[in-house]
């Protein structure tokens, strides 16, 4: 099951996987209606089979129909559809079968993908405004270059003004853009698909997870996000029966998040060495001081559970002004970059007109 890791990042979505959080939260909180109605397992999943008819979850669910029908468990339908559903859900659903509290799993799945839903539409709304505005700035750039920049030229040159350099490297570039245009679409897929590729690695998702981690002004919204979902999840499986070390190899697959799971894979080895998760957690900078004091008090009271529960509300909450935060320092940032902008412009078309009038006096 190790090898079906839930990827989650930037795009984190593999090609032909039900992964998306609100497509599993929409199943999950119908099935657990479904039941709370007394309607059999094998009812629902007819129902909701027909129901999403030329969506995603179709295909998947008309195998785990089939997998019902020939007299295997739901977790064992849900396990044979391959990477279409996530080892997280497809342990929990084994638990709530196990446990006989499927309808409960089946609620805390659908909070949980709700929550990380809105999770991910934080971290969309904290990036868009900056990526917008950076895409507008350069494509007013390359404008200018292409379109404008060179009439001023000609009139320069036409008075016998000398262009410096930099207004000379502006109208090389804006020729090559020109003259070679019809490249740069090709060139742009070929970058992407080698960027997917090289991202598609370990090597390569490793370095990108430690770049977002280790991000300015956006790192700092990225670890409290993978830190929310990383106590969320882990509050639900230990609440839903499931040990410890199975709880932390589930959330390792879960977070999407290379550098987070390699710093859990050598936790694992040392909580089965005597230390405790708290202590281990802590001797890295991957998680907040305060969570990991949390984390001990909930060792040491045994309530560790409900403590994650905490742990995630109280991050999730944070993360919210972290938003708030990173859309406040990233705009002197956009202003900065915008003022460089402008500056190289105005630089390249008054530097030729002062000399020109120089000449003309």
């Amino acid at each position: 099951m190790k090898g079906r890791g839930w990827e989650w990042g930037m795009s984190s979505f593999f090609k032909g996987r039900v992964g998306r959080s609100k497509d599993l939260m929409v199943f999950c909180r119908q099935f657990s209606t479904l039941m709370s109605a007394g309607v059999t397992v094998l009812a629902a999943v007819k129902i909701l089979t027909g129901q999403n008819a030329g969506r995603p979850l179709a295909a998947p669910l008309r195998g785990v129909l089939q997998g019902l029908e020939g007299g295997r468990s739901l977790s064992h339908s849900f396990g044979r559809e391959g990477r279409a559903f996530p080892p997280l859900f497809i342990s929990m659903v084994e638990a709530g079968e196990s446990g006989g509290r499927l309808e409960e799993v089946l609620q805390r799945l659908a909070d949980y993908y709700e929550k990380d839903h809105d999770l991910r539409e934080r971290l969309k709304s904290a990036l868009i405004y900056p990526l917008l505005i950076l895409a507008a700035a350069g494509s007013a750039m390359i404008f200018i270059i292409v379109r404008v920049l060179p009439v001023y030229a000609d009139i320069f040159l036409y008075f016998g003004a000398e262009l410096p350099l930099l207004t000379r490297l502006l109208l090389d570039l804006g020729r090559g853009v020109e003259l070679w245009w019809h490249l740069v679409l090709p060139a742009l897929i070929l970058l992407v698909l080698l960027g997917r590729k090289g991202m598609g690695s370990g090597a390569g998702r490793y370095l990108l997870d430690r770049l977002l981690v280790r991000a300015p002004l956006y790192g700092e919204l990225y670890r409290k996000v993978v830190v929310a979902r990383f106590a969320r999840v882990m509050g639900i499986l230990l609440s839903s029966g499931l040990n410890l070390m199975t709880s932390l190899e589930l959330t390792e697959n879960s977070l999407g998040n290379s550098l987070y799971a390699a710093f859990l894979r050598e936790a694992r080895l040392s909580i089965n060495g005597g230390h405790s998760l708290s202590g281990t957690l802590g001797g890295a900078r991957l998680f907040p001081p305060m969570a990991v004091k949390m984390m001990g008090v909930g060792e040491q009271t045994g309530n560790l559970e409900d403590m994650f529960h905490k742990i995630a509300d109280f991050t999730e909450g944070e993360i919210k002004y972290a938003v708030d935060r990173f859309s406040s320092l990233i705009e002197p940032v956009l202003i900065l970059v915008l003022a460089i902008f402008v500056g190289v412009m105005a630089m390249s078309v008054f530097l030729p007109m002062f000399d020109m009038f120089e000449l003309v006096r």
